[in-house]
């Protein structure tokens, strides 16, 4: 009877197993680890490459490892105790964004906001800066533009307000309070205004107030003096006659009228000469022309009375002797003044002395 002991063939070099062998009756087998599999020569073990194929369990990364892989996380994310789960870092909260004004967190990122009036660095998307509204277009303000920070603020000109709209600037009408605090006239311009004076009058250095001029003010003056002392002096030269001792205070009633009807014609005179005066004619020199007409040229001739027998004609009056000669008051005696105008039945209507 023949009897079989069986050969244990893991014993000489597993069997040719890679990484494990198994004896069994009459035979054997070989095994891998965990993470790898018995290739098709049944002793190599082969790394089965899980992420590879997509057997792992991971949410976000695989990472292949000898015989198994690991799990990781993208950026702005952090793996969870389980080892395969990942959520989204808030920046924002844990502080770690850098932003010095606003943060919004993001999935798996962030991002940095500025405050009304600033902007983000063109350098540093973490870091805001102010920006300076008066750089583009003034800030659209129609005369001055301020930055503050974070903000503007438009500005106008001396003489005007900023209107409703904060960036629009309107003249102000000084005249319409209280006179501009003119004595007289007071006369809007844009973005000022100006005082002048009644006729008689002229601006005193405040470039507000009026006063009467020298001329008429020391006439005036004198013959109100005068005046009075005329009227004071008539009671007195009454008293000698007794019998009209009690007509002395009706006569200095009438007196004291008469003395303001006197004052007030010459003020009136005073105004009128000082109009005239203001709307003179001009003077040869300041109106050289000569009308060049038969009619003035006989009016010229007719005039010679008044110019001591000097022939009077175009040629005549353009000599720079005879204009000489007759100064300032011959053009008010020539009979071309621009007040007479000639014509057909009558050369002029009337010619001045």
């Amino acid at each position: 009877m023949l009897l079989y002991v069986d050969v244990n063939e893991c014993l000489t070099d597993d069997a040719g197993c890679t990484q494990s062998c198994s004896n069994t009756v009459g035979s054997y087998h070989c095994s891998c680890l965990d993470g790898y599999e018995l290739a098709s020569d049944n002793h190599t073990c082969t790394d089965i490459g899980e992420c590879l194929i997509g057997t792992h369990n991971c949410s976000q990364v695989c990472v292949e490892l000898v015989g198994g892989f690991e799990c990781s996380c993208s950026e702005g994310y952090e793996l969870q105790e389980d080892g395969v789960t990942c959520e989204d870092i808030d920046e924002c909260e844990q502080g770690s964004a850098g932003c010095n004004q606003g943060c919004r967190n993001t999935d798996g990122s962030f991002f940095c906001s500025c405050d009304d009036g600033y902007q983000l660095h063109h350098n540093d998307p973490t870091y805001c800066v102010d920006v300076d509204e008066c750089v583009e277009s003034n800030g659209g303000c129609q005369h001055l533009c301020r930055n503050n920070v974070s903000s503007y603020q438009c500005l106008c000109h001396t003489g005007h307000l900023l209107g409703l709209d904060q960036h629009s600037c309107e003249d102000v009408n000084e005249c319409s309070t209280s006179n501009g605090g003119c004595q007289h006239n007071c006369t809007n311009i844009v973005g000022s205004y100006y005082c002048s004076c009644a006729t008689g009058f002229s601006l005193d250095q405040n470039k507000h107030a009026c006063s009467a001029s020298e001329v008429e003010s020391s006439s005036t003056s004198t013959m109100m003096s005068s005046l009075l002392l005329m009227a004071s002096n008539e009671p007195n030269s009454e008293k000698d006659d007794s019998s009209s001792s009690s007509t002395v205070p009706i006569i200095s009633t009438v007196s004291l009228i008469a003395v303001l009807l006197i004052v007030l014609l010459v003020v009136m005179v005073c105004l009128i000469v000082r109009y005239r005066r203001k709307h003179s004619l001009p003077s040869p020199a300041e109106h050289p022309a000569v009308p060049n007409n038969a009619a003035t040229i006989t009016a010229l001739n007719k005039a010679k009375e008044l110019n001591e027998g000097i022939e009077l004609n175009e040629e005549t009056y353009r000599n720079p002797s005879y204009q000489k000669f007759q100064g300032n008051n011959s053009y008010d005696t020539l009979p071309f003044s621009q007040n007479y105008e000639a014509n057909d039945d009558n050369i002029y209507d009337e010619i001045p002395h």
